[in-house]
């Protein structure tokens, strides 16, 4: 009888501590670049990460598996991004979401397919990694084929004459920018002298100068400036001065904040190109945005939001039955092709390239206007 007890005891103990004893926690990784001049890119994505991240946890995370998010700074240095990369792989991140450039992006990637680690990048929009089967999946659009939609747009225009403002600091990024916009126009039957090109790097005040003067001596039409908020805004603010009728043409990459960084009493020629729906009036999207400004203090954007639906599809991956691998996540993903993000629906191709709509929208008054 007292050995019946006994054992009858051991085994409530051994339910009890079961029961008591937490599950491991998934690690996910964010590397982005949240220092320096492009530091932007990285918080704003690192917000949104972690606030899905927060919501996961706080409805029980994967069957009772809580998300914990390790962040690293790769401080826009390859170097730094795969020694971030390896160090949380070696603390059990199988999938990461970054990196925030693609001036990082080569090394990142042909580290992760060496140390099997998938990356989902927010921003990574280079073509050079474009078509190729690696460990990368992409949330946002490649910069050819985002310049070609702009190229298109600035068509409409009907200019005689256009010119790209290129920042070469980030140039396995811009060049795709540059031959995308010389391929549209070229291809339109522009002349060669009709097609300005102006390339500098972030700390040279004598290019920044020379592309200024060159600007004033061309007076092109239509201008397409791809660079940084913090670059672009002076490139604005000196065209504005001249009062010479030119319309500028920003990238995705200048961001919403460049509003703030600009003289808006007259910027209705002042145009931005990214793949978010401003003025997303659904129910899901207001509650999201709302969340965002209350915890953050400034609006979502392209950025953050992205980086909110990296962390919906590693949780829709795990909760529909893959594996925490990155052979098995990745194939999940690549099968489910079609995701609705909290903004906007887009696709992934077979190589894990993005596949969505390039918008228009117009600086007046200080606030982003849909073109129709």
């Amino acid at each position: 009888m007292k050995k019946s007890v006994f054992i009858l005891s051991l085994l409530i103990i051994f339910v009890l501590s079961g029961c008591n004893k937490e599950k491991e926690t998934i690690k996910i990784g964010f590397i982005g670049t949240l220092s320096g001049n492009y530091s932007e890119v990285g918080v704003n994505t690192m917000y949104g990460v972690q606030m899905a991240v927060d919501e996961i946890n706080e409805n029980g995370g994967v069957d009772g598996q809580l998300f914990e998010l390790l962040i690293r700074d790769d401080e826009a240095d390859p170097l730094k991004a795969v020694e971030m990369q390896n160090e949380l792989k070696e603390l059990g991140c199988n999938v990461i979401i970054g990196h925030s450039l693609s001036l990082v992006a080569i090394e990142a990637v042909e580290n992760a397919n060496t140390n099997d680690t998938l990356l989902i990048s927010p921003s990574i929009g280079t073509d050079i990694l474009t078509g190729i089967d690696d460990k990368l999946i992409r949330i946002v659009a490649t910069v050819y084929y985002e310049s070609t939609s702009i190229s298109n747009f600035m068509l409409e225009e009907n200019p005689s004459k256009v010119m790209i403002i290129v920042n070469e600091d980030n140039n396995v990024l811009t060049q795709y920018h540059k031959s995308a916009f010389e391929d549209v126009f070229t291809n339109e039957g522009y002349a060669e002298e009709n097609i300005i090109v102006g390339s500098f790097y972030s700390n040279n005040a004598v290019q920044i100068q020379a592309i200024k003067t060159l600007i004033e001596s061309e007076q092109p039409d239509a201008i397409m400036i791809v660079s940084s908020n913090t670059d672009a805004a002076p490139f604005i603010n000196y065209i504005q001065s001249l009062e010479i009728d030119i319309s500028i043409h920003l990238t995705s990459w200048a961001g919403t904040s460049i509003i703030d960084q600009i003289d808006t009493v007259n910027t209705s020629n002042v145009y931005l190109y990214n793949d978010f729906i401003e003025q997303n009036k659904d129910g899901k999207y207001l509650a999201y945005k709302n969340k965002f400004i209350e915890l953050y203090h400034q609006e979502p954007d392209m950025l953050s939001t992205n980086g909110y639906d990296a962390v919906y599809m590693i949780f829709k991956a795990l909760d529909n039955g893959a594996k925490y691998t990155a052979e098995s996540m990745k194939e999940y993903l690549l099968e489910i092709k079609t995701f609705y993000g909290i903004n906007d629906t887009f696709s992934i191709d077979a190589y894990g390239d993005n596949i969505r709509t390039i918008l228009q929208y117009q600086i007046v008054d200080g606030k982003l206007v849909a073109v129709d």
